[in-house]
């Protein structure tokens, strides 16, 4: 699909801040620029992120952000912290440096040690600095552009620095296949300038897609620890964490996951399952996309090339929702690979270890991936855009919330704070319920609940219809407008008069 120009941020003058004297050059920007974002030129890329005067920003925005980035790289280059582009290093410097990092009184102590932390991780998946391995043998798809290499490597810790420092947010593998490799790729090629200066756009265009997004927060299925060794002591990591057994960002992807795979894709033989087993699948499924919704089999988001799109359209909408809506596509889509309820229920061992779904989950899985293995790596890689703007589109779409309007996307996670509820938090009326199921369902020390910490509240009914949905549903049912209803709302109007 084509460049989407139609910008929502009109809407969101006060929220992102924006000097509305300048929108109508801001306007006229977006829509001289080519239809294809494959034609994008460099200044085309730059001025979507940080505006000229003549794009509708000004050029102090755009020193204070290079001033910014510089002032970073220099820091961490006081620190040894970066690659360099003409020589390598070796694991007793690497481990020196950690070291160091964590013996210099003027880093913060948690800051040392999540930074020597994603340094290391870093270098693992990159071989940027040559210790884990030849530069040309990086394992997260960066290619074998030894400058491009160590310019990804030097953004990205430029980009962790500030997300460690600021919400103790430090290196992940899943972090490059969501956007900051796809990015690298598609777009150092046209980058001008030295290498400094090329990793100061890297760090726009990745900083803004990735981290300001906060897109590594709705795809992560883990939380940051809340204590670490550091100088042979263990501290708190002095960063928000979020709390046990509450419903956390690191939770709503699989939570989305669920409803959207079970509402949209062919789901017949779920809706013919007990509650029992309606309930130990809910919780098995939650549970095994743990580590599904990260494995690097299935590609790089947009890696090859419809990155661009995305990329562009989002920088455009300035809306998170669309990057949430692109990687929710790749399991919930009915046109992709990615199996079914029905298909799974296929399997002659799927329901053998029932209510308990983990199993089952992870071998047919695990099947349909040895099956399709030259498929699978465009279920991220490659984007279908027609679907991805339909569920954004629905994901966005305005609804009313206690006379308020909310997005859709929004007024979901209200409503799934109401259906997931913890363990500590459920009422003796439910528990005598789930005392009396199956012992896996909830009174085992190991059973389903107890080891998500959460009570899942079941999914009545998934998908039953032959032909593909022309639309998206996501479940919950619009309020019947009864008479009772209507006596109601007219006594709220009476009193407002």
């Amino acid at each position: 699909m084509s460049f989407n120009r139609n910008s929502t941020i009109p809407n969101k003058f006060k929220s992102f801040d924006i000097d509305t004297s300048n929108w109508p050059a801001r306007h006229r920007f977006i829509a001289n620029l080519p239809d294809n974002p494959d034609e994008f030129t460099e200044n085309n890329w730059l001025n979507l992120i940080v505006p000229n005067q003549a794009s509708g920003g000004s050029q102090q925005a755009i020193e204070k952000a290079n001033n910014n980035f510089l002032s970073i790289r220099r820091r961490l280059q006081q620190l040894n912290l970066l690659a360099d582009y003409n020589a390598t290093s070796t694991q007793v410097e690497m481990e020196q440096t950690v070291n160091n990092l964590k013996n210099n009184d003027d880093v913060t102590p948690y800051v040392a040690v999540l930074l020597g932390k994603s340094y290391k991780q870093m270098e693992a998946d990159t071989h940027a600095l040559g210790v884990a391995g030849p530069q040309t043998a990086n394992r997260i798809g960066l290619g074998d552009n030894v400058d491009q290499l160590v310019a990804f490597f030097n953004t990205m810790m430029c980009c962790l620095s500030e997300s460690v420092s600021k919400e103790g947010k430090s290196y992940s593998q899943a972090d490059g296949y969501f956007g900051p490799t796809a990015i690298a790729n598609n777009l150092w090629p046209i980058f001008t300038g030295d290498n400094e200066m090329k990793e100061f756009k890297l760090y726009l265009l990745i900083k803004k897609f990735y981290f300001d997004s906060k897109l590594y927060k709705f795809i992560s299925p883990i939380h940051e620890f809340s204590t670490m060794e550091y100088r042979g002591t263990t501290i708190n990591a002095g960063t928000p964490i979020y709390e046990t057994n509450k419903l956390a960002p690191n939770h709503i992807y699989r939570l989305f996951l669920l409803h959207l795979w079970l509402k949209n894709k062919k789901a017949t033989r779920y809706n013919a399952l007990s509650k029992i087993n309606k309930i130990g699948f809910c919780q098995s499924f939650f549970e095994a996309m743990k580590g599904e919704i990260i494995a690097t089999q299935y590609g790089s988001l947009g890696n090859t090339g419809s990155i661009k799109t995305l990329l562009a359209n989002y920088l455009v909408n300035r809306d998170p929702i669309y990057l949430y809506s692109a990687v929710l596509s790749s399991f919930t889509n009915p046109a992709n690979i990615f199996p079914s309820f029905d298909e799974m229920h296929r399997h002659q061992l799927f329901m053998t270890s029932a209510p308990d779904f983990i199993g089952p989950l992870f071998m047919v899985i695990a099947e349909w991936k040895r099956n399709n293995i030259a498929r699978i790596g465009g279920l991220r890689g490659n984007l279908d855009f027609n679907y991805v703007d339909k569920l954004y589109k629905s994901l966005s779409k305005l609804v009313s919330h206690k006379n308020k309007k909310i997005s859709k996307f929004t007024k979901t996670i209200l409503l799934l704070k109401k259906n997931v509820v913890p363990v500590v938090d459920l009422k003796t009326k439910t528990v005598n319920k789930l005392n009396n199921m199956n012992p896996i369902i909830f009174i085992n020390n190991n059973s389903l609940i107890k080891t998500v910490g959460f009570y899942i509240n079941p999914i009545k009914s998934g998908y039953a219809k032959n032909a593909a949905p022309d639309k998206i549903y996501l479940g919950g049912r619009k309020k019947k407008y009864t008479l009772k209803n209507r006596k109601k709302n007219k006594r709220k109007t009476l009193k407002l008069q």
